[in-house]
């Protein structure tokens, strides 16, 4: 059989596994899941198609998990990351930027080599991940970004 013939992309089966994967990718998109402190975070959901690294010929299905947090001084002492009292001289500056600092934690990438593989990885992977998020204080990171959001806006700003 001539092999330039055969189809090089993934190719959906049948119209069934092609509507399960359309409602699954509906279900993850966009969810908001709230962590220990009180603050919320979105979870958005990209889908990608990659070269394989070992065989260029191949695609690799991508299935990129981005948890970000937009929230202003208001909301970062609701939620304990910053003390009313403590950080005042801190929580002023943030006020005086007009704008809430948007935090984004580092991707999560599952990989596979269908988009059936991946989703399926996906959705034994993310109930797990959202639990981490809700189950854990992300007070040190959040307030090491405040700092270095600070830090890099009066740097800019002393014309240095």
């Amino acid at each position: 059989m001539d092999t330039s013939l055969r189809p090089k992309k993934p190719v959906v089966v049948s119209h069934l596994s092609a509507d399960i994967l359309s409602r699954y990718r509906q279900q993850i998109q966009s969810r908001k899941i709230q962590d220990a402190d009180g603050l919320t975070w979105k979870l958005s959901v990209v889908q990608q198609q990659r070269p394989s690294v070992s065989d260029p010929e191949q695609l690799r299905w991508l299935l990129v998990l981005s948890l970000c947090c937009e929230a202003d001084a208001d909301l970062f002492v609701q939620s304990g990351t910053l003390d009313q009292e403590k950080d005042q001289r801190l929580i002023d500056m943030l006020r005086s930027r007009g704008q809430p600092v948007k935090i984004c934690v580092k991707p999560l990438i599952v990989e596979g080599v269908s988009e059936e593989q991946m989703f399926r990885k996906g959705r034994t992977l993310l109930p797990a991940y959202e639990d981490k998020v809700r189950g854990q204080s992300l007070h040190a990171m959040k307030r090491q970004v405040i700092c270095q959001l600070i830090d890099k806006q009066h740097l800019f700003s002393s014309g240095i």
